[in-house]
């Protein structure tokens, strides 16, 4: 019987400890689960946060840029309107004089302090250049012919046809350097049967003139880059008319400059880019793991104290559940002594009892006996 307990027992322990084992084991997933879901979690919050910072970064510096790009471009707009415009001052000249300008040398030299970014003022009668001031450094612009010229000559019918101030250019100037050109068709007697046309009123502005009556002349200003592009008027591609430095403003921000008889364009981009500087980022992302870390590492902690005090309860319980077996068969050995005693002491008592009477009897014959023998 005892054997039987003890297997049966047995038996009961294994099977609580392979279920124990199981329930462990689960545990330990689940608590590996839970800690990497900590840990991506606070990694994809991290760079979320990262992200954010990035881009409003990128809409703070755009935003700057868009200011930067509206005051030049409005300056611009402003300097190439206003130097162009003396060539309207100089067709009212024309007019009045019926076609001659009385000391134009004078006038004109006023002119190009009065109005600003302007490199030059010229006189095209019939289209041929044949008064320019200053002449110093323009001497091989006399006797150009505007209309003759097949490289030159399209803006100038465009403007003797629309009777309107059209912008050429910019070119590269016979007499050197980097220009465009207003011109201004002049007609005398304007309205009337003697209307004829007289010629041009020419301003030439110097591209580096133009930026620095515009505050462009500075490279990296402000930490921008900056570009002046347009659309070439005969094969429509992009032309680069001047860059504060190299010419790769991808993604840039632009301002529509509005010009006579066209459109150029503006283009801003910051000088490190419009994203948080690399550095920057790897810090901060650097930082977005080290959080993730500790946060799985604080995570893992406090989900494996309750398990580790549920292992310790299950082992002090199975130590209490082995005590209590042990003692439960000590008890059983010990009640089954104590029968096997009294069994052997009633078998005892049995064989005295049994004994005794087979000495009675015997003392019954014996005194029997003798008492026949005294009779006799």
């Amino acid at each position: 019987m005892s054997t039987q307990l003890s297997s049966a027992s047995t038996m009961t322990d294994d099977g609580d400890a392979t279920a124990n084992q199981g329930r462990a084991g689960l545990l330990i997933r689940y608590l590996y689960l839970k800690v990497l879901l900590v840990f991506f979690t606070v990694l994809l919050v991290g760079l979320g946060a990262v992200f954010w910072v990035d881009q409003s970064e990128v809409e703070v510096h755009k935003r700057e840029a868009v200011v930067a790009a509206s005051l030049h471009g409005y300056l611009l707009q402003q300097q190439i309107l206003r130097s162009l415009s003396a060539t309207y001052a100089l067709a009212a000249l024309i007019r009045q004089g019926q076609g001659v300008v009385p000391e134009f040398e004078s006038l004109a030299s006023e002119m190009l302090e009065m109005y600003g970014g302007l490199s030059s003022l010229q006189l095209a009668p019939n289209g041929v250049i044949r008064q320019v001031v200053p002449v110093l450094g323009n001497e091989a612009a006399i006797g150009h012919d505007l209309l003759a010229d097949p490289e030159r000559n399209k803006e100038a019918f465009f403007a003797l046809q629309s009777r309107m101030l059209t912008l050429a250019g910019p070119f590269e100037l016979r007499q050197g350097g980097q220009a465009v050109v207003g011109r201004l068709p002049v007609f005398i007697d304007a309205g009337k049967q003697e209307e004829r046309f007289w010629g041009f009123a020419t301003a030439v502005v110097r591209i580096n003139d133009l930026l620095r009556a515009s505050a462009l002349g500075e490279e990296r200003q402000e930490g921008l880059e900056f570009a002046l592009t347009r659309n070439h008027s005969d094969t429509g591609e992009l032309q680069i008319i001047w860059a504060s430095g190299k010419y790769k403003l991808e993604d840039s921000v632009t301002f529509p400059v509005r010009v006579p008889n066209g459109e150029w364009l503006l283009q801003v981009m910051r000088s490190d880019g419009w994203h948080s500087p690399p550095l920057t980022l790897a810090w901060m992302i650097f930082a977005v793991v080290v959080m993730a870390v500790l946060s799985a590492f604080l995570a893992f902690q406090a989900l494996l104290r309750p398990l580790q005090l549920s292992r310790e309860v299950a082992s002090r319980t199975a130590a209490l559940n082995l005590a209590n077996e042990s003692l439960q068969s000590e008890i059983i050995e010990h009640w089954q002594t104590e029968m096997a005693l009294r069994d052997s002491e009633q078998r005892l008592e049995h064989r005295v009892l049994a004994q005794t009477k087979d000495v009675a009897v015997s003392s019954d014959a014996l005194a029997t006996d003798k008492n026949r023998i005294s009779s006799d």
